[in-house]
């Protein structure tokens, strides 16, 4: 009994997995239009569909990054930062330290005046 019941279990996510799959092309083809979208975003202000927020990051971490490292993140109802303890190649991540906390109600609205 356990047998059939295993056997018409994976039928049904077989044929789920098979109705629900997405062609390599249709993936490939929404990539690309991301990847448009972002980079005609980068290049003017308002010029993707796609939200972009201005960063400052001129050059890419390449792993010999030695020191303290903060990172901030202001979500909609929570502000979360980490801490982290770079020491180069060799050690990598020494220590990671992270807090979070929720922002009161009150202040995430106001007036704009």
């Amino acid at each position: 009994m356990v047998a059939a019941v295993d056997a018409v279990a994976e039928k049904v996510v077989a044929q789920l997995r098979e109705e629900c799959a997405t062609p390599a092309t249709r993936l490939d083809g929404v990539a690309t239009a991301m990847e448009e979208e972002m980079r005609a975003g980068l290049h003017q202000e308002g010029g993707s569909k796609i939200k972009m927020i201005i960063s400052y990051v001129d050059n890419l971490p390449n792993g010999s990054e030695e020191g303290l490292f903060y990172a901030l993140d202001l979500g909609g109802t929570n502000f979360r930062v980490l801490r982290v303890q770079l020491a180069g190649k060799d050690k990598r991540v020494v220590k990671r330290e992270s807090r979070e906390v929720s922002i009161p109600p009150h202040l995430m609205s106001g007036s704009a005046a």
